[in-house]
């Protein structure tokens, strides 16, 4: 099933031996594709989220008091971050 096309801004690689962040926004909507390790996302309301290989997310929350994240089992974590168009 198609569901239509994304105009990309960009692509960003990340590989790192750990990611642990304060809240923060996401720089721009991107969909993230998870390729090696394992994430915990906390978003405002409280909620924990966990990705791992294979795993696509959508982090739109480019307004507000954002997410964090920890990284957890075996580094590195590696995904692939792309950026959407804000025009698009």
């Amino acid at each position: 099933m198609a569901t239509g096309e994304l105009a990309t801004a960009g692509v960003v690689f990340v590989r790192s031996g750990g990611f642990d962040s304060a809240p923060h926004t996401a720089p721009a909507r991107q969909s993230v594709v998870m390729t090696r390790g394992t994430i915990e996302v906390t978003v405002t309301s409280g909620q924990t989220h966990v990705f791992g290989l294979g795993d696509l997310l959508l982090a739109a929350d480019v307004d507000g008091l954002g997410h964090s994240t920890v990284t957890f089992g075996d580094p590195p974590f590696e995904a692939l971050f792309i950026a959407a168009r804000e025009d698009a």
